[in-house]
């Protein structure tokens, strides 16, 4: 696979997987940033091995052309011929139903089947492996089985860059016991006789199948060539039954032994050594001796017949891989992101459920208990409320959020109970009070005199009787629009107003009052209307008995108070 298709893998594992972390598994800002420290580690390191491991590559050379192999969309079976030396026409060749491509030693075996994992993975799967055999060069019987031994490592080194088992084929080439055999020299095609395990033996010329070996005996009876032929054949069978087939399933450390789906017998001129292993068998068990001498090397068949014995399985291409590869990454980031939103929603359900149980199992008497478990739903059903409207968070989102179901019970409970109302205010009546005319005195929300206040203040200053030794006590008050605290400071501020002028006007010695600021804490009307929010916004006089704390009042033209010892003045804001 090539370099920046790994890369693109890692990136996109990454990014999902930190998507994952922060969006739906939230598992607090210290612990979060741990794990992603350790997902950037870890794809750090994985891009790491994969560009070294592509630079070595780079460096390698070559296995093979990759004119070579089949074009694209080839659908036939890739037979991998190892170790032949003796040619088959080419190093490969194109044939009705397959290409074959040689690979000298194990080393280029394995190449040759990395290099096929990296580039043409649709390959693989379509992979089959030729085993040729040519006894009459076979000398030794043990570097015949090194050489078994051999295969058997690389074809289990290779076996890792395989989806499936590939099918492993021997092909027998030998000699035919004299010259004179009509049937071989004779044929169109190529003779082959082919077997599989469990099955009968079947002749084929080339790719064209000619039955079972006992129906093409038939048809063959009244010749006789065929008897010295059949002889051979049989012998080159019980050869590979007892001696090559058995080094296969021999013990061997760090390697299974392995089965041979089929086997396919050619009789055809081969260079033959003295001394060679089949020559030894065939006198050893027979007396027979070849009589056929080959004094060069010939191009050597194909068995085509066994091409339709290939099992055809599904095979993928680079970027078809690729797009499974990352289908899987997908697939694994959906599958954990929605147990982290199932898990977040069951939560946000249970949490509403024990809300419910609470409010609903409260009578309301005491009534703070209810207030609060009131509070605390009204709470859900707004933050449930804003993410309808704003959006749902990510951790509670992926086709599972439950929060719209939540919503009706919820907003049901808090209609079914209202705390009670709170007690009405308690409004104070001034007996024997004097209603002036506020906005003559003061600006809205000033507590500075208006020039014209003058005239409504003496004439109430007229209307206090003088007692020697009263205290007079001057208080504000305002109604409650406003916070508490400015309307305080306000009637405060009044209050000290009326007493400053009462102090310049007069001979009143300062000792004599008593100021205070009541703010809206003591109404005699109702705050609900204007006319009662008017009668509210007052300052209040009142004379209180206190031995010699005051002179006798002496104002310039004035008479003496004819009023009661209270008067209340109603001052506007």
């Amino acid at each position: 696979m090539h370099i920046w298709i790994k890369q693109t893998l890692v990136s996109c594992a990454l990014g999902l997987a930190l998507w994952l972390l922060w969006g739906f598994w939230l598992l607090g800002l210290g612990l979060s940033v741990l794990l992603s420290v350790l997902l950037i580690a870890l794809a750090a390191v994985l891009s790491s091995a994969n560009y070294q491991l592509y630079q070595q590559r780079q460096k390698a050379q070559p296995v093979f052309d990759e004119q070579l192999l089949p074009a694209q969309g080839f659908q036939g079976t890739l037979v991998l011929v190892c170790g032949l030396e003796q040619p088959l026409a080419d190093s490969y060749r194109e044939l009705q139903a397959g290409w074959y491509l040689s690979v000298a030693d194990n080393e280029s075996f394995l190449q040759t089947v990395h290099w096929l994992a990296e580039q043409r993975p649709e390959l693989l799967s379509r992979v089959a492996i030729m085993l040729p055999v040519l006894p009459e060069q076979l000398t030794d019987q043990d570097a015949l089985l090194e050489s078994v031994f051999a295969w058997r490592r690389a074809i289990a080194q290779a076996s890792r860059y395989m989806a499936y088992q590939p099918e492993m084929w021997c092909v027998l080439y030998l000699n035919p016991l004299h010259s004179a055999q009509p049937a071989v020299a004779q044929s169109k095609a190529p003779l082959w006789f082919s077997a599989k395990t469990g099955q009968a033996i079947q002749v084929a010329e080339g790719h064209t199948s000619l039955g079972t070996l006992d129906g093409w005996l038939d048809r063959h009876a009244h010749e006789t060539y065929p008897l010295p032929l059949m002889v051979n054949l049989e012998h080159a069978l019980q050869w590979l039954q007892h001696t090559y087939l058995p080094l296969w399933q021999l013990p061997q450390a760090g390697t299974s032994s392995l089965s041979l789906q089929a086997v396919a017998v050619h009789f055809a001129p081969v260079l033959a050594l003295p001394n060679n292993l089949w020559q030894a068998y065939l006198a050893q068990r027979t007396g027979l001796v070849s009589t056929v001498h080959v004094t060069a090397a010939a191009v050597l068949p194909f068995p085509a017949i066994l091409l339709s014995r290939k099992v055809s399985r599904l095979s993928l291409t680079v970027m078809e891989k690729t797009a499974a590869q990352f289908a899987g990454i997908v697939a694994v980031f959906l599958l954990l992101a929605m147990l982290a939103s199932f898990n977040h929603n069951q939560r946000l359900i249970q949490h509403a459920q024990n809300d419910l149980v609470l409010f609903r199992g409260l009578s309301g008497e005491p009534v703070e208990p209810k207030l609060a478990a009131q509070k605390q739903l009204r709470a859900s059903v707004q933050q449930l409320t804003r993410w309808e409207r704003e959006g749902i968070p990510t951790a509670y989102s992926v086709a599972l959020y439950q929060g719209g179901r939540l919503l009706p019970p919820l907003q049901s409970a808090l209609s079914e109970w209202a705390p009670p109302p709170a007690p009405a205010p308690i409004i104070q009546r001034v007996d024997n009070a004097v209603t002036l005319d506020s906005l003559a005195l003061f600006d809205v929300g000033q507590f500075s005199l208006k020039p014209q206040a003058n005239k409504v203040l003496v004439s109430a200053l007229l209307d206090v009787k003088a007692k020697p030794g009263w205290l007079i006590v001057i208080s504000g008050h305002t109604d409650s629009t406003g916070s508490p605290q400015a309307n305080q400071r306000l009637s405060q501020q009044r209050a000290e107003s009326v007493r400053d002028w009462m102090l310049a006007t007069s001979d009143l010695s300062a000792n004599c009052f008593a100021v205070q600021g009541f703010g809206d804490t003591r109404p005699v009307a109702d705050n609900n209307s204007e006319e009662g929010r008017g009668k509210n916004r007052r300052v209040e006089i009142r004379l209180l008995p206190q031995a010699d704390a005051c002179q006798e009042v002496n104002i310039k033209s004035t008479s003496s108070f004819t009023k009661d010892d209270v008067l209340s003045l109603q001052m506007e804001k």
